[in-house]
């Protein structure tokens, strides 16, 4: 579910996650827990591009901080 409420919404919510939300509903299951290839590349894509960051070899995508923060023992062996 998302919740598009949380925050202080001032805007609609775009057509376009409209329609990957609505094209998304009907997937069983939980995500992976490293996220899509997809994602990551897109994420390495973006630090590239907004922050000039190149040397990237691998992201992790959560749900939030607090989850980055109780993974990280475990993640890190």
């Amino acid at each position: 579910m998302a919740d598009l409420s949380i925050g202080t919404p001032v805007d609609p919510t775009p057509t376009i996650a409209q329609e990957a939300l609505a094209a998304a509903a009907d997937a069983p299951g939980y995500p992976t827990v490293a996220g899509l290839p997809a994602v990551a590349a897109a994420a390495r894509a973006w630090l590239a591009r907004s922050l000039d960051v190149h040397s990237v070899s691998a992201v992790l995508p959560t749900i939030g901080s607090k989850e980055f923060v109780a993974l990280l023992p475990t993640l890190l062996g």
